[in-house]
C-alpha cells in the first residue's frame, strides 16, 4: 500500500515539475503502473522481510505500526520531493501573458552569431600572445572582448538552448543531452522528482533503469519550451541556422536550417558514413530525416571532401610516425578535417542571404574532452587540442573576410559556451568562456567584464531592431556590451513559442550511448 501510495504521489511530482506535459489519462495510468512496479516489488519484499523478522521475534502486533510507519514515510518523502524542486516549474508561464511580436524598426544590418564550443579564454590569450591565432587576435583588436559566464551544469545542450533563447534551463526545458521517457508515454521529462530513487538520492541502483534506452531519449527541437531567435527573427527576415544544438528535427524557417548533433533521435547525422551510404541507396530520403530545411537544401550544399592526406594530420601528433588510420584518436582528427562548416555557410549565405545567422565550430570542444590528459601530461596527441585551435582560428578567419565581402556592414558575436579547468581536465565547474562583439555597436579593442550568455540572444535582439523580452534575464544589464550609441531598447513581456508538433524522441542507440559516455556525460 506504501508503494501504491508513493506512486501516485510521485506521478503527480512528475506532472507538477512539468507543467507543459499533456498526459492523456491512460499515459496517467500508465505511468503510475510502471512507478507502481518500480517501487511495488522492493516494498513487497522488504514488507515482507519486515514481517517475517516480527513473527519470527514473536512480535506481530507491530505489524500495524511497521505498516504506518511505511506510509508515514512515504507521504513525507513525497513532501519532502515536492517542497524541494525550487525553480523547476516555468517562471514565464506564471508572470506572462503572451505578447504579440513587434516590428523591428528601421533596416538593421545582419547579425551572425558563431559559437566555438568550448573554447577557453585563458588558452586562447597564451595562444594569441604566441601569435598562433591572428584571427582571434584581430578580433580583440577590432571588437570587444570578455570573458563569458556560463551555467551550471556545464553542458552544452543546456547552454546553447540559453543562447538561443535568453531563457533560463528551467523555462527552456533543454538539461541534458537527453531526458526521459516511461514506455507508453509520448512526452519526455526533463527530471525525475526528488527521492524518487531515479535521481541519484535514495536508490542509487535504480539509476541503471532510468539510464536503459528504455528511458533515456534525446532531446529535440520539439522539447524547447521557448521561442528561439531564428523564430522571432524569421518572423520578418530571412534566417539561416547551421548545425546548432537541438534543433533536430529541423523548424520550418524562412531561410535554412540544417540540424545539429549526431545522431539525434537515433538518426544518423550527415557526416557519417552511414549517412552517405544511405544517401548513395536512396537519394530521396534525406528530407525524411528532419535535418535540411529546406528539405531539398542538400542538394545545395557542397560535395563532401576527399581523403585526408597525412601531411595534414602531423600537427596533431608528436614527431615520429603516423598512427595506423584505424587508431581511435586519429579517426577522431581525420573526422574533424573532413568538417564542411566554412565550404557549407558559404554557399548557403551567398545564396539565402540571412538577416541573422547562428552556426557553430564544434570540434576544440571536442578535441578537450578526448585529448586534455595528453595536451597537459604528454603523449602521442600532445599538440592535438592547440592544433585544432589553430585550424579553428583559419576557418573563422576564410569565413569573417567571406562575411565581410557579402555583408559589407554586420554586427559579429563569436562566444564560446564554457572554457576548461586545464587542472582539473574538464569543464563541469563552469569556468568561463569567451565573448567577442565586432559591428558599429561595439567598441574597438574594449575590454568587458560580467558578461553572461543570458546576455546574447538580448543583444542579437537589439542589434536588430527588435524588442529585448523583459522576461529574459540579460535583459537587465545586456547594454554593457555595447557602445550606448545605439537607439533605447524596447521591451515585450515575452516572445511566447509556436505551438509544433516535433517527432517523438526515440530510443538511444548504443553508438550515441557510448559517444555520451566517452565524454562523461553518461554514466
Amino acid at each position: 500500500m506504501a508503494a501504491g501510495l508513493f506512486s501516485a504521489l510521485m506521478a503527480l511530482s512528475i506532472v507538477g515539475l512539468h507543467p507543459h506535459l499533456e498526459l492523456v489519462p491512460l499515459e496517467l495510468v500508465a505511468l503510475v503502473v510502471q512507478l507502481v512496479v518500480i517501487y511495488g516489488l522492493p516494498a513487497l519484499g522488504l514488507g515482507g522481510l519486515v514481517e517475517w523478522g516480527l513473527r519470527r521475534l514473536g512480535m506481530d502486533h507491530l505489524g500495524e505500526a511497521v505498516a504506518g510507519l511505511f506510509l508515514a514515510g512515504a507521504l513525507g518523502l513525497w513532501v519532502w520531493a515536492a517542497t524541494g524542486s525550487s525553480g523547476s516549474v516555468s517562471q514565464m508561464e506564471s508572470r506572462l501573458e503572451p505578447a504579440a511580436i513587434s516590428k523591428p524598426l528601421g533596416d538593421p544590418p545582419p547579425v551572425v552569431l558563431l559559437v566555438v564550443d568550448g573554447a577557453d579564454p585563458g588558452m586562447m590569450q597564451e595562444m594569441i600572445g604566441e601569435g598562433d591565432l591572428p584571427t582571434f587576435a584581430r578580433l580583440l583588436d577590432e571588437g570587444t572582448f570578455g570573458p563569458l559566464s556560463t551555467l551550471t551544469p556545464t553542458l552544452s545542450p543546456l547552454i546553447w538552448s540559453t543562447l538561443a533563447t535568453g531563457c533560463t534551463a528551467e523555462d527552456h526545458g533543454i538539461h541534458h543531452f537527453t531526458g526521459y521517457r516511461l514506455p507508453g508515454i509520448e512526452a519526455a521529462f526533463d527530471r525525475f522528482p526528488r527521492g524518487s530513487g531515479l535521481t541519484h538520492q535514495i536508490f542509487p541502483r535504480l539509476e541503471k533503469i532510468a539510464a536503459s534506452g528504455w528511458f533515456r531519449v534525446p532531446y529535440t527541437s520539439a522539447a524547447r519550451r521557448c521561442a528561439a531567435l531564428w523564430e522571432i527573427v524569421g518572423e520578418h527576415w530571412p534566417v539561416g541556422v547551421y548545425r546548432w544544438l537541438v534543433t533536430w528535427p529541423v523548424e520550418p524557417v524562412e531561410g535554412f536550417m540544417v540540424a545539429g548533433g549526431l545522431w539525434a533521435g537515433g538518426r544518423w547525422h550527415p557526416d557519417s558514413k552511414r549517412w552517405l551510404e544511405r544517401m548513395e541507396e536512396d537519394p530521396g530520403r534525406p528530407h525524411e530525416e528532419g535535418w535540411f530545411h529546406p528539405p531539398d537544401l542538400h542538394e545545395e550544399l557542397p560535395p563532401p571532401r576527399g581523403p585526408v592526406r597525412d601531411a595534414e594530420l602531423r600537427p596533431y601528433v608528436t614527431a615520429g610516425e603516423l598512427p595506423a588510420r584505424t587508431d581511435p584518436d586519429l579517426k577522431l582528427v581525420v573526422k574533424s578535417l573532413r568538417e564542411s562548416t566554412f565550404e557549407d555557410l558559404r554557399v548557403l549565405v551567398a545564396k539565402k542571404a540571412p538577416r541573422l545567422l547562428a552556426a557553430d565550430f564544434y570540434s576544440v570542444d571536442a578535441f578537450g574532452h578526448r585529448f586534455v590528459e595528453q595536451h597537459t601530461g604528454g603523449g602521442p596527441f600532445a599538440p592535438a587540442w592547440r592544433e585544432r585551435y589553430r585550424h579553428t582560428d583559419r576557418q573563422l578567419g576564410a569565413l569573417i573576410e567571406f562575411l565581410d565581402e557579402i555583408y559589407g556592414t554586420y554586427h559579429l558575436l563569436v562566444v564560446s559556451d564554457h572554457g576548461w579547468d586545464l587542472d582539473a581536465g574538464h569543464h563541469l565547474d563552469a569556468p568561463p568562456g569567451i565573448f567577442l562583439g565586432r559591428g558599429p555597436a561595439f567598441v574597438p579593442g574594449r575590454r568587458v567584464v560580467g558578461a553572461s550568455v543570458y546576455q546574447v540572444a538580448p543583444t542579437v535582439l537589439h542589434l536588430l531592431g527588435l524588442p529585448v523580452a523583459e522576461s529574459m534575464p540579460g535583459a537587465i544589464d545586456f547594454g554593457d556590451l555595447l557602445s550606448g550609441n545605439e537607439p533605447a531598447p524596447r521591451w515585450v513581456p515575452g516572445y511566447p513559442r509556436h505551438s509544433r508538433s516535433g517527432s517523438a524522441p526515440q530510443a538511444l542507440d548504443e553508438t550515441r550511448r557510448q559517444q555520451l559516455r566517452s565524454l562523461g556525460y553518461l554514466p
